[in-house]
């Protein structure tokens, strides 16, 4: 079973065989993170002049290959909104920190999109932004998936 498939069944594993909707949230939930992993990966190798150790992700915007990184944020955007509806649709606690959380991480994506970071330049009012909401965007990942999974360490399924 691969990763995806196995994602998207845990997602709509408690869900109604005709609740289409929530399927399609966890699908596009997939989707854009996968797309997102694959655009990395190929702007690791298009751009051979950054090294992923000392470089963001972001500065791969600014190279001749940016509009890959531009649609990979977008991606992940909706791919991260998408899950926290899904996870909102299909919990067993709804609860609403959860999925806000990640959804949160997702509108951060979106937005850092459209916002270049600085790279090794001089700080700007773009880069700085794009900074500041990519760290409030991590933070609320990390804190959604730290609500998760309190919640399902609880979840015997």
């Amino acid at each position: 079973m691969t990763i995806s498939r196995f994602i998207v069944t845990r997602l709509t594993d408690r869900v109604p065989s005709e609740d289409a909707q929530t399927r399609l949230v966890a699908v596009i939930a997939v989707g854009g993170t996968a797309w997102f992993l694959v655009g990395v990966a190929v702007l690791h190798i298009a751009e051979r002049g950054l090294n992923p150790a000392r470089h963001m992700v972001s500065e791969y915007a600014l190279g001749a290959y940016g509009w890959i990184q531009t649609l990979d944020f977008l991606a992940a955007g909706i791919g991260a909104i998408a899950l926290g509806k899904a996870l909102a649709r299909t919990s067993r606690e709804p609860g609403r920190m959860g999925p806000l959380l990640i959804a949160g991480f997702g509108v951060s994506s979106l937005v850092v999109a459209f916002l270049q970071a600085d790279g090794d330049g001089q700080v700007t009012t773009h880069g700085g932004i794009h900074t500041l909401v990519s760290i409030l965007g991590f933070a609320a990942l990390v804190a959604g998936m730290f609500t998760f999974a309190r919640r399902f360490r609880r979840d015997p399924s």
